[in-house]
């Protein structure tokens, strides 16, 4: 009962730990004038969109077998919505 309930809050703390770290990155971003806010939004909500995409994608063909690989992909699926 424990491992399920652990493996079941990773998503969710990675989603935590994604969704304050890349609020700070793009905010140093900004900052430093490399890029502009219009760019620097545009990036961070195609990584937003895309990354879990291609998570998903991969989880279709991932099998019983390897329950942790689907774990890790739900994790990069959430973590980066």
């Amino acid at each position: 009962m424990f491992k399920n309930g652990t493996l079941t809050s990773i998503p969710y703390m990675a989603f935590c730990f994604v969704t304050i770290m890349s609020g700070i990155v793009s905010d140093k971003i900004i900052e430093s004038k490399k890029l502009s806010r219009s760019v620097v939004r545009k990036i961070f909500n195609s990584i937003g969109f895309f990354g879990p995409m291609i998570a998903v994608i991969v989880l279709m063909f991932v099998t019983c077998a390897y329950a942790y690989v689907g774990v890790i992909l739900v994790t990069i699926s959430l973590g980066f919505r």
